[in-house]
Order: structure tokens, then C-alpha cells, then sequence
């Protein structure tokens, strides 16, 4: 007797061009991973979900990615045995190892326990809240003039194949998942992917355009208008980063050897601080 599953695959820009594998133990199975005998269930991409059978016993549930032509597993959890249906949620997202993970959304509240606190004590949380408070406020200012100064300064940023113009508000950050990666103090994002058309000989022979219709359909936003401005082409998409909304720009750029998607993302409720220097960043970019 089987019972049915789903699996929901919530939206990130981590491994976002990469589906994810999901397999099951099974004795029989013709895979081994982390020496258990699996088997596949089903592939999963970005933003999706998938609902399949599986048996009713207690199972390990392993998730699969490829990453520089190796599949490696970067999640797994224990199924409970049981008849009823199931949906199992889960995010990819990067860890401090710089390591991409699966991480699986447990039950609301679940494992949280609180216990209380006594008058006096409350009354000591809140006079060290409220002091912490003042001081916060009265370091602000200077602290955000001082980052906003500097986020107007020019800086650039070059690779062996390409350059750009940010500000020196940015930092270069290593991640593996992207060709290249910075990161300001204000939050603001950009993220570098370059798809070689010796890779991918399908690429050379579509323009910008098509490459976004490829790339929104890759994460699950077909249908994303396409913008043209000063001669550069790009869609937006909006998504929830450290639990705020966020929007990236994803600019496509083609050469003569590949394709390059540069995303730049800003916190939703911070756009008038950043919505003219995209572009602005968009158009510095040069390739060698």
C-alpha cells in the first residue's frame, strides 16, 4: 500500500537555474547515497512542486543537486511511516560554509516552548531594551550618513573577463554558485551567472530576449514582461530575502562566447535609495 506525497520546492535565487532530485530509500534500489540503497522519486525545479507515491513505512528522504558535473547531496530528513497524505516544504538556501543546503520548514511552532518570566525581571528586560534602544537611535544617523556617503563613491570591480562600476559601498564576495558575487552594507545584492555556449551550444543562436524567456522559465516566472532600456534588456522579479521583500533586476548581456545574467536586488521598502543606480550599474558593465 502507498500514500501520497507532495513535495513543494519554495523559490530561491540559491541554485535557481538547478533542479533538485529527490530520492527515497528503498532496498531494491539501484542508487546508493551515503552507502543507503535508493531510488529516484522525481526531479523538482525551482518554485515548483510534485506529488508522488511512495510506501507507508518509515523512509530517509535525500536531495540531490548536480554542481560541476557532480551530484551531491545537500539535504535530508526522515519520512514517519504512516497511511496519511503528506506535502513536505523546503527552501535551498546559503549556509555560513558557503555551502548550499536544502533546509525543510518544520510545522508552525513546532518544538517551541516558553516559559515565564517574573515581574522584577521583566521590569529589568524592558529599562535594558529601552537604553539599548537610545543608543541605537542616537548612533544611527551618523552610522547611515556614513554609509550612504560612501555608497556614492565609485568603485570598480574587475574579473578576467568582465568589469563593472558599483560603489565603494560594495564588497566582492566569494560564492561558488555564481561566477561572481557583491554585497553592501545597505543590503543591496549583485549576483554574476555566465552560461558558456560551449556548455550550452543551444545559447548561441537566440538573442537577450529569448535568453530571459529561458531564464524566467527556469525558475517558474513565465511571462515576466521584458524591458529594453538604453540598449540594455531585462525582466524583474521579486522574492523574500532575510524576510523582507526584495526586487532584483536581471539584466542579460550576450558576447561572443556566452551569455551573462547579472542580477541586482534591493529591499522592496528601501527602492528610492537604489532605483536609479541599477541601471546605472547595469550600463558600466564591460566585457573583455
Amino acid at each position: 500500500m502507498d500514500r501520497r506525497v507532495t513535495f513543494k520546492r519554495k523559490f530561491s535565487i540559491v541554485c535557481g537555474f538547478s533542479p533538485i532530485s529527490l530520492y527515497v530509500e528503498d532496498e531494491n534500489g539501484s542508487e546508493q547515497i551515503d552507502g543507503v540503497n535508493c531510488r529516484r522519486l522525481c526531479r523538482l525545479q525551482n518554485g515548483k512542486e510534485r506529488t508522488v507515491d511512495i510506501c507507508c513505512s518509515e523512509v530517509r528522504l535525500f536531495v540531490m543537486v548536480t554542481r560541476k558535473n557532480q551530484t551531491v547531496c545537500i539535504g535530508q530528513t526522515t519520512i514517519p511511516s504512516g497511511s496519511d497524505n503528506l506535502k513536505i516544504t523546503g527552501i535551498c538556501q546559503q549556509l555560513l560554509s558557503k555551502e548550499p543546503a536544502f533546509a525543510f520548514f518544520a510545522k508552525e511552532n513546532e518544538g517551541v516552548k516558553y516559559s515565564k518570566v517574573s515581574g522584577p525581571v521583566k521590569l529589568l528586560i524592558v529599562g535594558v531594551v529601552m537604553v539599548l534602544c537610545l543608543i541605537a537611535i542616537h548612533l544611527y544617523y551618523p552610522i547611515m550618513y556614513h554609509i550612504y556617503s560612501i555608497s556614492k563613491v565609485p568603485a570598480v570591480f574587475e574579473t578576467e573577463d568582465m568589469s563593472i562600476t558599483l560603489t565603494k559601498a560594495f564588497v566582492k564576495v566569494d560564492d561558488e554558485n555564481f561566477y561572481d558575487r557583491y554585497a553592501s552594507g545597505s543590503g543591496c545584492l549583485v549576483r554574476v551567472i555566465r552560461e558558456e555556449f560551449e556548455k550550452y551550444p543551444q545559447l548561441s543562436g537566440i538573442d537577450a530576449d529569448e535568453y530571459c524567456n529561458l531564464a524566467q522559465k527556469a525558475n517558474g516566472d513565465s511571462g515576466i514582461p521584458i524591458s529594453h532600456t538604453d540598449g540594455l534588456t531585462y525582466f524583474v522579479v521579486k522574492d523574500i530575502v532575510n524576510e523582507r521583500e526584495t526586487i532584483f533586476y536581471m539584466f542579460a548581456y550576450k558576447t561572443d562566447d556566452a551569455f551573462w545574467l547579472i542580477q541586482f536586488g534591493g529591499y522592496a521598502d528601501e527602492a528610492d535609495y537604489w532605483i536609479d543606480s541599477f541601471v546605472d550599474f547595469a550600463k558600466s558593465v564591460e566585457f573583455k
